[in-house]
């Protein structure tokens, strides 16, 4: 039922690119999550959608970033946001987020604070992936 939900939303939005969680996750809702987004792109049947994945901080087993994205335009509006969630420890969640963002820029050379993505295999055309879009129209 919930695929079926997210499928007839899929199809109604027709989106370009998915982001869902690591399925490789230590939390099983979002490895769960991320088999449900799989399952309602395949009952949608959209065609080529790009379908990337983002980590949990240590959550995330064998992640690895294919799209290093700046956030410095919005990370000030991305911890006001993450310190909502107050079931999820609210401010340390954000302080602990803007901390893995400070250290992907670092790592990836992007500077700043960076988010980082996983793409799923095969539906990303080299060079023109949404990301690389976004980089053309954001400069």
């Amino acid at each position: 039922e919930t695929c079926e939900k997210l499928a007839a939303l899929l199809k109604e939005l027709q989106p370009r690119a998915v982001i869902a969680h690591w399925p490789v996750d230590t939390h099983m809702d979002h490895a769960m999550s991320a088999a449900a987004t799989l399952k309602a792109l395949q009952m949608a049947k959209l065609g080529d959608v790009e379908v990337y994945f983002h980590e949990q901080d240590g959550q995330s087993r064998s992640f690895k970033a294919t799209h290093y994205v700046n956030i410095d335009a919005v990370v000030q509006r991305k911890a006001e946001i993450v310190s909502l969630y107050a079931c999820q420890g609210g401010p340390d969640i954000a302080r602990r987020k803007a901390e893995s963002n400070r250290v992907y820029g670092r790592n990836s050379g992007t500077g700043g604070a960076t988010e980082v993505f996983a793409a799923h295999g095969g539906h990303v055309t080299p060079g023109k992936s949404v990301f690389d879009v976004l980089k053309k129209v954001l400069h």
